[in-house]
């Protein structure tokens, strides 16, 4: 788990999937392979790149589109029987035992208007559940990785949230990552600064290596968090959706385009409480606008 970036060949030989830590530990290196070389084959898009709104007024480039087939065809060749889901194609859950979730591009207003923080997602669902995430920023230079029961990592360095005693008890003096349309909502309620880079994915990062105390974003999908699940989770943290019913594990037959929602992230589960009750006018709770099959 402390190696550098391993190399990565256009197809892998896995352990059986019957020892699930050798697996998860070959998976977890494979992907992050996989999403160091995507994340910089992307960088030079930049300095000359076109965006295009979306349905749902989000952006997309050509950069997003290029990287989500590179990650596809190399998922493919080395997990011919996992499936697929990904923010610009394959959005229907089918059910299958292994899952690949991708966000190609996260951020990719700020990609496109040349902000530094966006990254490659690449995350596996094990009957619906998050087990393993790659998330790799490579203008910042940071990978965080983590698999379920093999910590969570940054850079090969283990990572942890933010403990009372490292942070003081001072809400002052604490930091509380949001996305733009959180702070659109009405007048900021809490003690802890708000802090917006503009990506899901980063906050939780940011709340996973201990440098905020919580995290809050709105129109959320499953792509912008599934890698980031067992990373918060690993470090020690934990989340909840506004949802009215469980988000993990996926259903099948659900098109999770159709599948929005806010995230709120914390240190541990009193304070997550404790931030739904002082953010309860941020985080409404809503129904699951996909009818489950």
């Amino acid at each position: 788990m402390l190696r550098e970036i391993p190399d990565c060949a256009e197809s892998l030989l896995l352990p059986t999937n019957q020892d699930e830590e050798a697996f998860l530990l070959a998976a977890l290196e494979y992907a992050r392979c996989l999403a160091h070389k995507v994340s910089r084959k992307v960088i030079p898009g930049q300095q000359a790149v076109s965006a295009q709104a979306k349905q749902d007024g989000s952006l997309l480039t050509s950069f997003d589109l290029e990287a989500e087939a590179a990650v596809y065809q190399m998922i493919a060749a080395s997990f011919p029987t996992h499936d697929w889901l990904s923010e610009e194609s394959n959005q229907t859950f089918r059910g299958s035992e292994w899952t690949w979730v991708v966000d190609p591009i996260d951020g990719t207003t700020n990609f496109a208007q040349g902000f530094p923080v966006w990254g490659v997602l690449i995350g596996l669902l094990h009957k619906g559940f998050p087990v393993l995430g790659v998330m790799d920023f490579p203008l910042l230079g940071e990978q965080y990785y983590a698999a379920r029961g093999l910590g969570a990592w940054v850079n090969g360095k283990p990572i942890q949230v933010l403990s009372p005693e490292q942070g003081g008890e001072r809400p002052s003096s604490q930091l509380f990552a949001c996305c733009s349309r959180t702070l659109k909502l009405g007048a900021w309620p809490l003690t802890a600064k708000a802090r917006v880079v503009g990506t899901t994915a980063y906050n939780l990062a940011l709340v996973s290596r201990g440098v905020c105390v919580g995290s809050l974003d709105q129109k959320v999908h499953v792509w912008d968090i599934a890698a980031a699940v067992p990373i918060i989770e690993e470090a020690g943290g934990c989340f909840k959706t506004n949802l009215s019913v469980p988000l993990f594990p996926l259903r099948p037959g659900v098109n999770y385009r159709n599948v929005n929602f806010a995230v709120l992230a914390a240190r541990s589960q009193a304070e997550l409480s404790l931030y739904e009750q002082q953010l309860r006018g941020f985080f409404i709770p809503q129904p699951m606008a996909e009818p489950l099959a």
